[in-house]
């Protein structure tokens, strides 16, 4: 904002917002868990920017939890993030183009838990427009297909979608 030739935001910055704007909306199809793991991100991204890419890479984890990827093998043992996208990706060649955006978001989460680390709002932004496109890709994409691939066998029957509809 601009006032009498002085900008706002050289005095001011926004610390706290009660109750926290969502920083990203996911798809319905998305876990509670993984609502819980942006919403914790929202809370805290405008007093700790670091902490709240860790928040966003915590959330990459409840995703992967949630999609069957344990965090502990079958010893017990924890298994890394970097670990668990890969065999998520794996799972299903469609996945490949979405390991980079979780590994991109598992960088920006290790670089905010350092105490030196000095992440700037607009990184902490552009994990979370890099989040919004993997999940994009993994809730939302899926369903516009089936629905395309339903409009489609519907046309090859001869069946309209509704009545009076060309095409």
């Amino acid at each position: 904002m601009f006032y009498q030739g002085v900008y706002y935001s050289n005095y001011f910055s926004l610390q706290t917002l009660h109750p926290a704007m969502d920083l990203l909306t996911l798809p319905e199809a998305a876990p509670e868990e993984v609502r819980d793991g942006v919403r914790l991100a929202s809370r805290v991204f405008f007093t700790d920017h670091g902490l709240a890419a860790t928040a966003l890479r915590g959330t990459v984890e409840r995703f992967l939890t949630s999609a069957g990827v344990p965090s502990k093998d079958s010893k017990g043992n924890f298994q890394s993030l970097a670990h668990r996208i890969k065999e998520w990706g794996k799972a299903d060649p469609d996945r490949r183009r979405i390991v980079p955006l979780l590994t991109a978001i598992r960088w920006l989460g290790n670089e905010g838990t350092h105490e030196d680390s000095k992440l700037e709002p607009g990184e902490v932004i552009t994990g979370i427009q890099v989040l919004d496109g993997a999940f994009y890709q993994i809730f939302v994409s899926p369903e516009i297909d089936i629905k395309a691939q339903a409009i489609a066998a519907a046309r090859a029957r001869g069946a309209g979608l509704s009545k009076g509809a060309s095409g």
